[in-house]
């Protein structure tokens, strides 16, 4: 299991680590960081924002997928503009309620 840093400590960016969690013992198999690790409470502390972060980064990949390419969403717009229509809008909104962000 991954987690960013910035999650668990504010200002840390982009460095990651790595745990198990085999019979009830947390053990940090993987740190990339000159500072301490961090606790296992620190870890246990994260765990709920942690998930709803993993799970928001697939819905934003899923809906980068979904809206198409920036000059098709572009065109649409024109076209939207020209014929008094909300297709792009439509497009967006069916995206968002595809693929909703956990709060």
């Amino acid at each position: 299991m991954y987690y960013n840093m910035k999650v668990l400590r504010p200002g840390i960016l982009d460095e990651a680590f790595e745990f198990t969690n085999t019979r009830g013992e947390i053990t940090i198999t993987k740190w990339e960081d000159a500072r301490d690790k961090p606790t296992i409470s620190e870890l246990l502390a994260v765990e709920p924002q942690a998930a709803i972060l993993r799970s928001n980064a697939i819905v934003a990949e899923d809906r980068m997928k979904a809206y198409g390419r920036l000059g098709v969403q572009l065109d649409m717009l024109y076209w939207d503009k020209i014929n008094n229509t909300t297709n792009w809008e439509q497009h967006i909104a069916g995206v968002k309620n595809k693929y909703p962000k956990v709060t």
